[in-house]
């Protein structure tokens, strides 16, 4: 979901609480939201292709539920947000990430938000999916990255590709 997207959803129900959802994990009534990042994110994957692209982070930390506390409400957050997009310019067309470190894990992990749905009893439940690692090269290439070519596989997805479109001199990055 992009930021702009997000922002909007919010205005609409400005009373309803938000509630995250993280796989089977609800975060706690007690979160927070912590701090807002916008990343610029410039990268060269494993076959020399460079890409470029802009995210808005909102990073929670879950906090024991506190009885008879509620989640945040939508316009708290969205306050939230305005606030630190006169400080830091947020990007309306960026990736809307989500930071959270859910009970038990070791480090916080990223999730990227899938939708938002008003649910029961003015609750705003925000969807997510986490993220997942890639091999863009291999993704475009059609070819299983890292694939022993004895085995079928082709290590061709590694290869930065000419303007023809054709790969140069492979790198072993993904061997």
């Amino acid at each position: 979901m992009l930021f702009a997207d997000f922002a909007a959803e919010l205005a609409k129900f400005p009373e309803h609480e938000l509630v995250f959802t993280f796989g089977d994990t609800t975060i706690g009534r007690g979160y927070h939201l912590t701090e807002v990042l916008r990343l610029t994110v410039d990268a060269v994957d494993c076959g020399g292709a460079q890409d470029h692209w802009k995210e808005t982070v909102l990073q929670l930390v879950d906090s024991p539920a506190v009885e008879g506390r509620a989640p945040m409400s939508a316009k708290k957050v969205g306050g939230i947000l305005r606030r630190s997009q006169a400080m830091v310019p947020l990007v309306p067309d960026s990736e809307l990430v989500l930071e959270f470190r859910p009970v038990g894990a070791l480090a916080a992990q990223r999730y990227h938000v899938s939708e938002i749905v008003s649910g029961a009893a003015g609750s705003l439940r925000v969807v997510t999916h986490g993220a997942r690692t890639q091999c863009k090269a291999a993704e475009r290439s059609g070819t299983v990255c890292g694939a022993d070519k004895s085995a079928g596989g082709s290590s061709r997805c590694c290869a930065p590709r000419g303007a023809s479109g054709r790969p140069r001199a492979a790198v072993r990055c993904c061997a």
